[in-house]
Order: structure tokens, then C-alpha cells, then sequence
């Protein structure tokens, strides 16, 4: 941390909401550019400040103040900011102007101790004055907090919230230890908390910072996908992250390893280090596996063989062996995993499942991660899908969401088959498995193939490793009386060859672009031309974009402004909708970007009369922008139109273009997949392997072929650190040792 001392020269910027300032200050080495949160500070002001240099692409370097070490806290240059802040009743910024203007320096002392005198200024009389110090009596204790609190650089706006929720004890929180602020809903993160702690004199290398970093570094791991990360990366990262040694680390080991939110275990014969909730997700899971596995099916099952044999007669198909065994397994086993890629079989094994249970008498449920996967999945089974949350009646209780179905309050159902499992995480998993009876079915569905869940863990992957269920793994197709190249090419991507490209009459293309300006210029004629005239479809309805990432010229972002300009663009009477920097045209395509169980929809006949009504749209559900009337903006979602305003539509974006993982679980007519750089991590086989799988009925690529090669050699995405498949073989042994000893009792008892 930097000290520079200097006299303020002028004040080029300041927010009077936040006190954000930006200043030009008069030092030794010669006038630099000063930003940060600071009290008020006129012209001619002497300044001692800590901070640090950083470097602005526009404005150049700059003194980035991270506090202001004035001996004591000065209230004189703090009251301005105090004032303009609008927390004194009947005092604006107008009004502000002029108090400080007839008082100066003097303005804190005469709230204090002269408040009469306010009367001098105009538009202040003796009513609205007795007001005024009404409201600023009554924050006494606030107003010297605040200020200190500024002067630790946090914003006043930050400052108010810290105080209504800690009181005037927050600088005794803050001085004991700031990094207990994290997470607590204030917004307060650990880059916010570290800056404070440096600004309160906190060693870099004390105990309690390097805890707070460990956590932060764990969930950030986690945030990429693993459910624990090795101990020796964790070490590294801290010493990297923090800028500390090793040694530091080893003294503050006490410190971090009793931290309640992580648990240190040994996995494989090495140190690990888990978030305790995800841990105790994958403990939940492998325990209710195995006991699943371990409780025999006590329903008699017959037939079943007729059962098949009178499907394919009536149907005229003939099952193969696995999916013959597939469908036995169903009604043999507790639990069973059926995994395929496109073509394979997978519906029509599902479907004669539901037959057999519906002949039977056997109660069932059907569900998937997200809404469009759901709906695929009715679409495809005839029969009702849910999403999972909505399966386990996912509900506002009053003060927060959560599961009504769970070890308490089990699902009815005695089998439950969720499809699109690669897209479930540990988390939702463990909700799923508390919502199960000892003597359900469970059926799991999904390609092994694609990307794994955005969330923590790779459970379709680690089950299937773990063998906690019976597995049925098919990979013949059975499409090919279509030719279709994209299941033949999802098939060669799968197993890292390359694919079968522009052949004559093909459903699956690229077309060669050198760069991406170029590409997008494609992208635009193919959507709005191209596509549309060769192949009778609609631009909106039948065509997805889909791309890697959101960042860059062929990113989500950039494509989406792109392609809204081309098929939507602006006119002069067009209504628009503007938020967050992105805007909304009447007909836009939409989606929603997460599950909102409480938003209400409403369906109306072509006479716009309304006739059904419900709640919930889900991630990932595209719609089309129908009405825009003031601050309201409406969405038709297959029928189910929304009304979204200034605080819902955060959870909408245009949707001409998507990310590939929002694609899970649905499927389009065309897609378009833009293939250029992305980071390895994104550009992988199981991600263009996802994407050419949405296709229907055709799959175009633009880009280079070399990028495409290097997408489907990296197999980088399958290297995730979970833990589930070591704890199903862990729980497994622990329970057949206490079956062992529980015979031996008795053999001792019984010999005795």
C-alpha cells in the first residue's frame, strides 16, 4: 500500500449519492490524478492518503485511495457529503448548497451546537427547521459513523447499510474483523472486505485474511465446476492470490481449518479440502444410492417379457438386447442409468417403460432440470414432464424458497425418471434423493457426452463410475434408415474424429471464414436470407445461434446486437424498451435466464380474452416481446404471456443468439454455431458435441476448421474435482461392515 501526501488542486468529478470523487492533487513528484470514495475536500485542502497506482485505459494512471490518514476524522469536510445524501428529512441538494454556503466549515458545529441559526437560510423556517434537526437527531450516533466510515473508503451509500444493519457497534465489527461482512446481503464480497481490512491496518498476513481467502478461493472452485479442491492447489492459490508465503499460510492453518464453512478429508490418500454443503450433497447422494441399491423390490414383477414382446408386436419394432435389458431393469432394480447419444434409443426405451408401468398400476412422475427440457420431454412421452424444482413444489414459504418434498414430505410417485441428468448438479441432486421413499425407482436419463452441469459436481459421470445403480450405456443408432450426418457426426465427435463435412444432400455443413468479423457478416445473411429461402424456414421460430462464450465479436453479446439489427432494427414509431444497457424492440426474441417460480403468465384466446392463468416461467424459456407499454414489457412464452417491469426484466436477455450450456435440454430445427477462439476451458469436445446434438434437421458451422479440430482433441472439460463416485465406494464398504458385524452378533449371540 502506497502514502502519498499532496494539496488538493481541484475537483474534476464528484457523486454527491456516494461521494465517488475524482481529484487532481498537488505532490513532491508533481500533480497526479486522485479517485476514491472521500469526504468532501475543498481546493487548498492537505491530504495524507493510502492507496495504490493503477493504470486507466482512457484516463491513464491514477491514484486509486484506498484511505484517508488524517490524523482524526474531519466531520467539517465530511458534512457536505452528509447533507447531498438525503438522509436528512426536508435537506436536498439545492438546500445543501446553501447551508454550506452561508456556514462553510462551520456547518457541522452549528447542526451541533447552534442549529438556530439554520433559520438564516432561505427557504428554511421555523417549522421545516424543526424538522430538519427532527430527522438529524435522530441519527446522532449515524452521522459520526458514517463519516468515519468514509473515511475508510467505504461509499456512503455502503457506510448507511453497514450502520442500519450493525448499528453504531459496526466499527468495533469492522476493526475485530471485516471479513465477517462477506455474504451477509449487504454486497459485500471479499475484494469489498479486503479493502476495508487494508484501510483498517489488517497485517496481509494475518490469520483471520487468510481464512477469508480460503473460502473465497474454495467457492470460486467451486463456481468452476468441482465439489473440493486438493489442499496443495488451495496452499498455491493463497500464496498467489494474497500475496503471502507459505510459511504465513502454515501459522494461520488453525484459523482456516475450524472455519465452519470448510472441511478438511482425506480422498483417495490425498488432503482435500470441501465446501461442507456440497460435501454433504455428495454424502446424501452416495448414502440413498446404496440404499437403493440394497432395498429389494418387495412388488412382485411378471411378465415382463410379454410385456416386450407385445410392444414390439403392436409398435412392429424390434428391442436389442440393451434395450431389452433396459426396459426389464426398470421394473427389476431401484435405481438404473440409461445413457445414449442422439439416435440411440432413448424415447423409445422411456416410452415402452411408462406402457408397462401404466399396465401395471405403477405410479410415476417425469421431470427435467429445466422447462424446455421438460416440455421436450412431454412432447416426447405424451405424458405430463415437470422440472425438478417444480416436481419437489419448489415455494415461497414467506420469508424464503424452498422444497415442500423432501425426507419430511416424500413424493407419492413409485417411479421417478428424470431426464437430462448431465445437467443436474450435486445440490439439486441431494434435494431430489431427501424427496425419494426407501421403496421408489429411480430412472436417470442423459448422454454422458455432453457438458457437465453449470453448477458444482459431474453426477451422471460419477454414478455411472461408482456403479450405485445398474447401467444400461447404448450406442448403436438407430436412425439411420434418416441419413442423418449430425447423429453420424455426434457419434465421430464422440469419440475424437473428425467430422463428415458439406457433403452433397447433408444436413450438417461449414463454411469457411478466416475471421470473425467475416463470420458475423455469414451469420446475419444465413439467418435472414440464406437459411430461410433454400430451406422454407422461419428466421425466429426455426434458427438458434449458439456460441461458446458471451465475450467478443462472435460472442452471445455482440451477436445478439448484430442480428437484432439485421432482423429487427430500429424505426422511428418501432416501441422500444430500455434497461441495463440492452434494448428491447417489439417481436424481439427472448429468454428468460433464470427460474422465477413466482412471476405470474397468463394465456388469452385471439380475441384477447384470458382464459388460463398460473405462475412460474423457468431458465432457458425463449419467447417473443408482444406488447411494450410504459414501464411494462410483455413476452409471449408458447402462449404464456408475462408482463415484466424495471425489477424482472434483470432476468431476461435477447435471445437470437445463446450461450451453448443455456442450450441444455432443448433443441431447435437449425442451429448455427460460430467457431473461432474461446478459452480451453469452453472450446472442448463436450461442448461442440452439445451443440451439434440440438440440432433437428440441420447443423451449420462458420469458421475455421483448425479451431474445430482443436475443440474436439481438448478433452480439458472431463478433469473436474468431484468427489461422489469415491464416497458411493466409501459408503458401500461402511455399510457392508455393519452388516458384517451385525452378523457376527448375532452368530456370537445365537452360539452364546
Amino acid at each position: 500500500m502506497l502514502e502519498i501526501n499532496g494539496v488538493v488542486e481541484s475537483i474534476i468529478f464528484r457523486n454527491e449519492k456516494n461521494s465517488y470523487t475524482v481529484m487532481r492533487l498537488s505532490t513532491e513528484d508533481g500533480t497526479i490524478t486522485v479517485v476514491g470514495y472521500i469526504s468532501y475536500k475543498t481546493p487548498g485542502t492537505e491530504l495524507r492518503l493510502s492507496g495504490e497506482m493503477v493504470y486507466n485505459e482512457k484516463f491513464g494512471e491514477q491514484f486509486k485511495v484506498k484511505r484517508v490518514l488524517d490524523s482524526e476524522v474531519n466531520y467539517n469536510s465530511s458534512i457536505e457529503a452528509y447533507l447531498k445524501s438525503g438522509a436528512i428529512d426536508q435537506i436536498g441538494p439545492a438546500m445543501a448548497d446553501r447551508i454550506l454556503k452561508a456556514f462553510g466549515d462551520d456547518t457541522y458545529e452549528i447542526f451541533k451546537k447552534s442549529p438556530e441559526r439554520l433559520l438564516e437560510v432561505d427557504g428554511i423556517g421555523k417549522k421545516k427547521l424543526a424538522k430538519i434537526m427532527a430527522s438529524f437527531n435522530s441519527q446522532a450516533d449515524m452521522e459520526e459513523v458514517l463519516m468515519e466510515l468514509t473515511s475508510l473508503g467505504i461509499s456512503l451509500e455502503l457506510a448507511r447499510k453497514l450502520f442500519q444493519k450493525y448499528g453504531d457497534g459496526v466499527l468495533e465489527v469492522i476493526k475485530k474483523n471485516p471479513y465477517i461482512l462477506i455474504g451477509r446481503g449487504d454486497g459485500i464480497g471479499f475484494k469489498t472486505a479486503d479493502e476495508i481490512a487494508m484501510s483498517s491496518g489488517v497485517p496481509r498476513n494475518a490469520p483471520i485474511r487468510i481464512e477469508a481467502g480460503a473460502v473465497f478461493l474454495v467457492e470460486r472452485f467451486n463456481s468452476e465446476g468441482n465439489t473440493y479442491i486438493p489442499a496443495e492447489i488451495l496452499i498455491n492459490r493463497l500464496v498467489e492470490f494474497l500475496k503471502v508465503s507459505r510459511d504465513d499460510i502454515i501459522a494461520a492453518k488453525k484459523q482456516v481449518v475450524t472455519n465452519t464453512n470448510l472441511h478438511f478429508v482425506m480422498q483417495r490418500g490425498e488432503l482435500v479440502v470441501y465446501n461442507r454443503a456440497l460435501e454433504m450433497a455428495e454424502n446424501y447422494i452416495a448414502l440413498r444410492m446404496n440404499k437403493l441399491k440394497k432395498n429389494p423390490l418387495y412388488k412382485s414383477v411378471y411378465d415382463i417379457d410379454n410385456r416386450i414382446r407385445n410392444i414390439e408386436a403392436v409398435d412392429e419394432i424390434k428391442f436389442s438386447d440393451k434395450q431389452r435389458d433396459a426396459i426389464e431393469k426398470a421394473f427389476e432394480t431401484r435405481s438404473l442409468i440409461i445413457t445414449g447419444g442422439p439416435g440411440t434409443g432413448k424415447t423409445t426405451i422411456v416410452n415402452s417403460i411408462l406402457k408397462i408401468a401404466r399396465e401395471m398400476g405403477i405410479s410415476y412422475a417425469l421431470a427435467a432440470p429445466t422447462g424446455r427440457a421438460a416440455k421436450r420431454m412431454e412432447e416426447a412421452t405424451g405424458s405430463q414432464a415437470k422440472t425438478i424444482h417444480r416436481l419437489l413444489e419448489y415455494t415461497f414459504t414467506g420469508k424464503y424458497m424452498e422444497f415442500l418434498r423432501d425426507d419430511k414430505n416424500s413424493l407419492d410417485q413409485e417411479m421417478i425418471i428424470i431426464d437430462e441428468m448431465s445437467m443436474v448438479d450435486v445440490i439439486l441432486l441431494s434435494d431430489l434423493m431427501k424427496a425419494l421413499k426407501d421403496d421408489s425407482r429411480v430412472i436417470f436419463l442423459g448422454d454422458v457426452n455432453q457438458i457437465p452441469s453449470v453448477g458444482p459436481g459431474n453426477v451422471l459421470k460419477d454414478l455411472i463410475n461408482s456403479r450405485s445403480a445398474d447401467v444400461i450405456m447404448l450406442d448403436k443408432i438407430y436412425r439411420q434408415k434418416d441419413e442423418s450426418q449430425i447423429v453420424e457426426n455426434a457419434h465421430r465427435i464422440k469419440i475424437g474424429a473428425f467430422p463428415v463435412l458439406n457433403k452433397k444432400d447433408s444436413d450438417f455443413f461449414m463454411i469457411n471464414s478466416e475471421n470473425e468479423k467475416e463470420t458475423v457478416k455469414i451469420i446475419k445473411e444465413l439467418i435472414s436470407e440464406r437459411l430461410p429461402k433454400f430451406y422454407n424456414v422461419n428466421s425466429l421460430l426455426d434458427i438458434q445461434v449458439m456460441a461458446p462464450m458471451k465475450k467478443g465479436m462472435t460472442g452471445v453479446f455482440n451477436l445478439n446486437k448484430e442480428i437484432q439489427e439485421s432482423l429487427n432494427p430500429y424505426e422511428k414509431f418501432k416501441e422500444e424498451y430500455k434497461k441495463g444497457g440492452e434494448i428491447y424492440r417489439l417481436g424481439d426474441k427472448v429468454m428468460q435466464t433464470k427460474n422465477d417460480y413466482q412471476i405470474e403468465w397468463a394465456s388469452y384466446t385471439p380475441e384477447g380474452v384470458e382464459y388460463e392463468n398460473g405462475l412460474g416461467i423457468y431458465n432457458g424459456d425463449i419467447g417473443f416481446v408482444t406488447r411494450i407499454e410504459g414501464n411494462s414489457l410483455f413476452v409471449d412464452f408458447d402462449g404464456k404471456v408475462v408482463e415484466y417491469d424495471d425489477t424482472t426484466i434483470i432476468n431476461l436477455t435477447l435471445a437470437y443468439a445463446i450461450t451453448i450450456h443455456k442450450s441444455q435440454g432443448s433443441e431447435f430445427p437449425v442451429v448455427v454455431i460460430p467457431v473461432h477462439y474461446a478459452p480451453e476451458i469452453l472450446a472442448n469436445r463436450n461442448l461442440i458435441y452439445t451443440a451439434i446434438t440440438r440440432a433437428k434437421k440441420l447443423v451449420v458451422l462458420v469458421g475455421k476448421a483448425d479451431r474445430l479440430k482443436s475443440m474436439i482433441d481438448n478433452v480439458m472439460i472431463n478433469d473436474r474435482f468431484t468427489g461422489l463416485d469415491t464416497k458411493v465406494w466409501e459408503i458401500d464398504r461402511i455399510l457392508i461392515d455393519e452388516v458384517t458385524k451385525t452378523k457376527l452378533r448375532y452368530m456370537r449371540k445365537r452360539n452364546k
